[in-house]
């Protein structure tokens, strides 16, 4: 049961760390395409 508990709190660093990474590419994006329509 501890490796059960092990496996699903790496799975939810895991997307937690690719859910990061996609509102940092938005946020990138975001921050570009206004900078470049001004």
């Amino acid at each position: 049961s501890f490796r059960s508990l092990l496996n699903r709190f790496d799975t939810t660093v895991s997307s937690w760390k690719s859910f990061n990474y996609i509102a940092f590419m938005v946020i990138a994006l975001n921050k570009f395409y206004k900078s470049k329509k001004v």
